[in-house]
């Protein structure tokens, strides 16, 4: 099955656009703080040598996870921030022929 994507002037297409942004903006918001509070955390706990060990090692297993999930919002911002590229203009002379 051949899907073609919308036309660059679809309001369809804008709107879907808009709201991909919304959902990257939204994502990143709840995301960001609540890792860094839970990252905060599991270091704590880490470095807690009141801590049995085994929990301390687990503590320090997870802070690790948490710190891979928020290097995966970097990419956030860029898909915030996306913009498509515009169609090139096709070429013309002085007559206003169209230049191959």
């Amino acid at each position: 099955m051949i899907s073609m994507q919308p036309s660059r002037d679809d309001p369809a297409r804008t709107q879907l656009l808009r709201d991909a942004r919304t959902a990257a903006q939204v994502a990143n918001a709840i995301a960001s703080p609540a890792l860094a509070s839970a990252l905060g955390y599991l270091e704590l706990m880490a470095d807690n040598l009141l801590l049995p060990d085994e929990l301390r090692i687990r503590a320090r297993e997870a802070a690790l996870q948490v710190a891979e999930a928020a290097v995966h919002l970097e990419c956030l911002p860029e898909l915030i921030e996306f913009k498509e590229p515009q169609a090139a203009m096709p070429a013309v002379d002085g007559n206003g022929e169209l230049l191959l």
